[in-house]
């Protein structure tokens, strides 16, 4: 499903036209979002927590860069992705994501949201 929220700061865009699915590679959606089974937390919680947390360490008005090489950059791609309708991390600015040798992780409808 289309992880964009209708509501919120998205109110005032118009996103009629998005798809209401998108294509992204199982692998890498599972790595971060299958909830362990000791905690009940999923991988992107975790680091999302975290990042946010050391991000208001040592500014209230941080921005977000991602980066990863090859599966990192896979996994980047898609955590900033999700991060990017997290509003933690919008608040200041967009996100931005750098990788390098990233294989694909979404189809054609993920790119056109992204």
């Amino acid at each position: 499903r289309n992880p964009v929220p209708d509501s919120g700061n998205f109110k005032s865009t118009n996103f009629s036209k998005r798809p209401q699915t998108i294509k992204v590679h199982r692998g890498f959606h599972r790595y971060l979002f299958r909830r362990r089974k000791d905690t009940g937390t999923c991988k992107y919680d975790e680091i999302a927590t975290k990042v946010h947390e050391y991000g208001t360490d040592m500014s209230d008005d941080y921005t977000l860069h991602v980066t990863g090489h090859s599966l990192g950059g896979g996994l980047a791609t898609l955590f900033g992705f999700y991060a990017s309708t997290d509003e933690r991390f919008t608040k200041n600015g967009s996100i931005k994501i750098i990788n390098f040798g990233c294989p694909y992780v979404g189809g054609h409808a993920f790119g056109a949201v992204f």
